[in-house]
C-alpha cells in the first residue's frame, strides 16, 4: 500500500532506535528540547508563564510538562520493546530441533510482518492516527473557550496565539506521528505474544528445560519482553493523569482513554505471557512429582541414573516456575505500582 512510505514513525522505531543508533537517538531527544525552547519562548512572548486567577500558564500546566518529556521517552522505549520481542522470539525454546525451530519461524513470520506494516497492520496504525488526530482536533476546539471546558484560562488557547501555535505543534507530533507509532507496535507485539505463544502451546512446539542457564525454564526472555512492553503504558498513564491534575476537572476526552489505558495496561501486565506463565507452573508441578517419586528409590537406582537425579534436582531448586527472573519481578512490580500509587495520590491529596 502507497501509505507505508508516510509512516516513517514507526519505521524510526523499528529500525534506527531499536537499534540503538545514537544519531537517531540525538535526533529524538534534540526535537523535544527544541520543543521545549519554543513552547517556553511562546509563553514568554505571550507573558503566559503564569496566569491569574486559577490559570493554567505553562510553568504550572503539568500535562504539557509531561508529554514534553514523555515523547521521546516513549519512542525509546518502544523501540527497546520491539528489540526484546526480537530476542524473546529467537530465544523461544524450541527444543533445538530443526523442525520445530522451521515451524516456530513460519508460526512467527506473519506476525513479524504485522509489525512491520508488510500486511493489514497499516489499516490498525491508520486507525489509530485518526484518532490522534481527532483528540488534536478536540483540543484546538476546547482551547477556543477554555473556561467552559477545563474551568480556567490555559496559556495555549485561541487568547495567546504564539503559546497556541507553538503548543498544538507540539501537541501534533505527540498525538498524530508518536503516540500513534508507539501505540500501534507495543499492541501488535502484545497480541502477536499472545497469539505465538497460544498458538505454539496448542501445537506443542515449546520445550521448556529445567536445565536452561536463565532458571525460568527458557522464558526469561519472555518475562523480560512483558515488562518491557508495559513501560510505554505506565508512559501514557503519567500523561494522562498529569493532563488530569492540570485541569482538576473530569471530561470525556481524559475520561475514556484513561479508561481505555488502564485496562490495556492491565490486560499486558497479566494475559499477553498467560499461556507461558501457566504452562511454565505446570512443567513446574510435574518435575516436582516425578522427582519426589525418584527420591522415594534413589537407592535402587544405578549409579548413572542417581548422578542424573541429583543434577536435575539441583536445577529445579534453582529455578523458579515463572517466566520472570528476580530482576524482572521487581521491575514488574514497580510497573503495575505505579498507576496504583499515583491513583492514590490523586485521591488523597487536594488538587493542586
Amino acid at each position: 500500500m502507497r501509505y507505508r512510505q508516510y509512516c516513517y514513525p514507526v519505521r524510526l522505531i523499528l529500525g534506527q532506535l531499536s537499534e540503538l543508533d545514537w544519531i537517531a537517538l540525538l535526533a529524538v531527544v534534540l526535537l523535544a528540547i527544541l520543543q521545549a525552547g519554543a513552547v517556553a519562548g511562546a509563553s514568554y512572548f505571550d507573558g503566559t508563564w503564569w496566569l491569574p486567577h486559577g490559570g493554567k500558564g505553562f510553568l504550572n500546566h503539568y500535562g504539557v510538562w509531561a508529554i514534553l518529556v514523555a515523547d521521546p521517552c516513549a519512542l525509546i522505549a518502544t523501540a527497546i520493546a520491539w528489540r526484546q520481542f526480537k530476542v524473546a522470539m529467537m530465544e523461544l525454546p524450541a527444543g533445538g530441533n530443526p523442525e520445530h525451530s522451521l515451524a516456530v519461524l513460519r508460526l512467527i513470520s506473519p506476525y513479524i510482518r504485522f509489525v512491520k506494516l508488510r500486511g493489514n497492520g497499516i489499516h490498525l496504525y491508520l486507525l489509530l492516527v485518526m484518532v490522534g488526530l481527532l483528540g488534536w482536533v478536540n483540543n484546538i476546539y476546547q482551547t477556543t473557550d477554555p473556561v467552559r471546558f477545563f474551568g480556567h484560562k490555559v496559556f495555549d488557547s485561541t487568547e495567546f496565539m504564539y503559546g497556541f501555535l507553538a503548543n498544538k505543534f507540539v501537541l501534533f507530533v505527540s498525538w498524530a506521528l508518536v503516540y500513534p507509532a508507539c501505540g500501534f507496535v507495543t499492541l501488535s507485539m502484545c497480541l502477536s505474544t499472545f497469539l505465538i505463544l497460544q498458538k505454539m502451546k496448542s501445537q506443542r512446539l515449546m520445550r521448556p528445560t529445567v536445565f536452561h542457564p536463565d532458571g525460568c525454564y527458557g522464558y526469561s526472555a519472555l518475562g523480560m519482553l512483558n515488562v518491557c512492553l508495559m513501560v510505554p503504558f505506565v508512559i501514557a498513564f503519567v500523561v494522562l493523569f498529569s493532563i488530569l491534575i492540570t485541569h482538576a476537572r473530569l471530561y470525556a476526552s481524559i475520561v475514556v482513554p484513561l479508561v481505555f489505558l488502564t485496562l490495556v495496561f492491565l490486560s499486558v501486565s497479566v494475559v499477553t505471557i498467560y499461556p507461558i506463565v501457566s504452562q511454565t507452573k505446570k512443567v513446574e508441578g510435574d518435575l516436582y512429582d516425578k522427582l519426589r517419586f525418584q527420591s522415594r528409590n534413589v537407592r535402587s537406582l544405578d549409579f548413572r541414573t542417581q548422578l542424573s537425579f541429583g543434577v536435575e534436582r539441583l536445577c529445579f531448586a534453582l529455578s523458579q516456575g515463572s517466566p520472570y527472573s528476580k530482576t524482572s519481578r521487581a521491575m514488574l512490580a514497580v510497573l503495575r505500582a505505579i498507576p496504583v500509587t499515583i491513583t492514590v495520590v490523586k485521591l488523597v491529596l487536594p488538587l493542586v
